[in-house]
């Protein structure tokens, strides 16, 4: 048992060290637009998540379990889960986009002829006239349906009172708990009605969010995108320069290689007669 949770740790080191080594590569292979070094770190990549995998098999193996927990080694290595999060290489989804999309679309045109998928018929588009009238509407009517709620809950809360004091209760502790319990439940009451209105107003997008997207990310975000755009023109500029200089050189330099090539004929056969006298 000390000899297999010896193992185990020693194993989860490195099955974490690699984890966070392959969102290292997938992240620099996802935004150099270099395409000698991206090919580089492609066959790093490729190679450092078929180590993970098999390292992956053998912690299964010590643990007997296909969930492995190693909290104590993240806190050891001042991680966090998110840092060590199994994630589908970008390349991979990217890559094969266009299969992505051809098999779907071939799925559902399979679907849609064995009569297990309808189709859908597309509205027309709404103009902004329509839709300012349909919000303005669902407007008023929520804002309807909150009155009414809260002119419901004065008046049951007034019956309250009114029942109460009828009791003609003479003990002044019970008032005071009555006028307590009544000043309390309108408070609740408010900030129910206050919250509900903001997450409907939220919900219609009539209120900004309390948090706001920063310029710096989506700047970011932005920048990650055209990178992508630049690699693509990068990647068919390099491949466009392989065949150019493959026919420059299949041109220029081959009638100077056959003589090369035959020259070292020549020579060995000289040397190999100059040593035994015969060819």
């Amino acid at each position: 048992t000390k000899d297999r949770t010896g193992a185990k740790y020693i194993v989860s080191n490195i099955y974490v060290k690699y984890l966070v080594s392959i969102n290292n590569l997938d992240q620099c292979y996802d935004q150099i637009v270099q395409p000698q070094k991206r090919i580089l770190i492609r066959k790093i990549l490729d190679n450092t998540i078929g180590r993970f995998l098999e390292i992956k098999h053998e912690l299964v193996n010590l643990d007997l379990s296909e969930f492995n927990y190693y909290d104590n080694i993240l806190l050891e290595n001042k991680l966090l889960p998110m840092d060590v999060k199994v994630i589908i290489p970008r390349y991979y989804r990217r890559e094969r986009a266009e299969d992505f999309k051809y098999k779907r679309q071939f799925v559902e045109d399979v679907l849609k002829k064995l009569g297990y998928l309808e189709e859908e018929e597309k509205e027309p588009p709404m103009t902004e006239t329509e839709a300012v009238r349909l919000i303005q509407i669902h407007e008023r009517a929520r804002q309807g349906r909150l009155r009414a709620q809260f002119m419901k809950e004065i008046r049951l809360q007034k019956d309250k009172d009114r029942a109460g004091k009828q009791k003609d209760i003479s003990e002044f502790s019970r008032a005071a708990a009555l006028k307590i319990q009544r000043i309390w439940r309108g408070y609740i009451t408010r900030r129910k009605i206050r919250k509900r209105v903001v997450e409907e107003m939220l919900l219609i997008g009539m209120l900004p969010p309390s948090t706001t997207e920063v310029s710096a990310r989506l700047r970011a975000e932005k920048v990650k995108y055209q990178r992508h755009e630049v690699q693509s023109e990068y990647q068919k500029q390099f491949e466009e320069s392989l065949v150019r200089e493959k026919e420059l050189v299949k041109r220029y330099e081959t009638g100077q290689i056959s003589e090369k090539i035959k020259d070292e004929i020549r020579t060995w056969y000289m040397a190999f007669k100059a040593t035994t006298g015969k060819f």
